[in-house]
C-alpha cells in the first residue's frame, strides 16, 4: 500500500466555465458530420446507416442508438471522407462542407483552451502535493487517484516535467488499456469527435496551431 495519496481538482467555476463551452463543440460537431453524410450520400450510397438519428442535442441528454450500429456507421463515413479528400472531388466537399468544418474548428478550439487550462490546473495541484510530500522523508510511494479519461494527459504532462526529477520522483506506469477497451461505448462521441477535428481542418486548408499539441488537448487517448 502507499504511503501516501494525491487528490487532484478543481475549482467550480472552472468545470462550470468547460461545460457549456463542450456542449457547443458537441452540438457543431453532431451539425458537422450530419452535413458530411448528406453529401458523401449524394455522390455514393453508404452502407452502413443508423436505423435512427444517432447524434442528439446535449440539452437533451438522449441515447441515440447502439454502440455497435453507430461504431460502423461512423467508420465508414469517416474512411470514405479522407479517402475522398485526397482526390478530385476534394473540391466538391470542401466547397459544401467548409462553413460547418469552421463552425466545428471554432467551438472544437474554444473548448481545447478550456480543457487546456483545466489540465493545467490539475497538473498544478498535483504537483503541490508532490513537493509537500517530498519534503516528508519518511514517504516512500505515492499514488496519484485520477479517473481514467485523465490519466494520459496527466501522465504525459508529468513525466516531461523536470521538477518531479528535482524532486527525486520516479513517475510509475501503469496499464489501463482493458479499462479504456471496456469504455469505448461510452467514450465513441468523443472519440469521434476528436478525429472530426483533423478532417476539419484538412477541408479548410488548416494546420493544427502548435498550442494544441500538447498532451491536455487530447481528449481521447489513441
Amino acid at each position: 500500500m502507499p504511503s501516501s495519496v494525491v487528490f487532484y481538482g478543481v475549482d467550480i467555476r472552472t468545470r462550470e466555465e468547460l461545460i457549456p463551452v463542450y456542449e457547443d463543440a458537441f452540438d457543431k460537431d453532431g451539425e458537422f458530420v450530419l452535413r458530411m453524410a448528406r453529401e458523401l450520400n449524394d455522390i455514393t450510397n453508404l452502407r452502413e446507416s443508423p436505423k435512427q438519428l444517432w447524434y442528439s442535442s446535449m440539452a437533451q441528454r438522449q441515447a441515440a442508438v447502439s454502440y455497435e450500429e453507430t461504431e460502423k456507421f461512423y467508420t465508414e463515413l469517416t474512411n470514405r471522407i479522407k479517402r475522398l479528400l485526397r482526390f478530385k472531388v476534394r473540391e466538391h466537399f470542401v466547397r459544401n462542407l467548409s462553413e460547418k468544418a469552421q463552425e466545428f474548428l471554432s467551438a472544437y478550439e474554444k473548448f481545447l483552451e478550456y480543457k487546456i487550462r483545466e489540465e493545467e490546473i490539475k497538473h498544478s495541484n498535483i504537483l503541490e502535493g508532490l513537493e509537500i510530500l517530498s519534503a516528508q522523508s519518511q514517504v516512500g510511494k505515492v499514488v496519484i487517484f485520477c479517473g481514467p479519461m485523465h490519466y494520459y494527459a496527466l501522465f504525459n504532462s508529468l513525466k516531461n516535467d523536470k521538477r518531479l526529477f528535482e524532486m527525486g520522483i520516479t513517475l510509475g506506469n501503469a496499464d489501463i488499456t482493458k479499462l479504456l477497451n471496456a469504455m469505448l461505448p461510452f467514450t465513441q462521441k468523443n472519440r469521434i469527435m476528436q478525429s472530426n477535428y483533423d478532417i476539419a481542418l484538412d477541408i479548410t486548408g488548416r494546420r493544427k496551431p502548435q498550442r494544441f499539441e500538447v498532451p491536455g488537448a487530447v481528449i481521447i487517448p489513441s
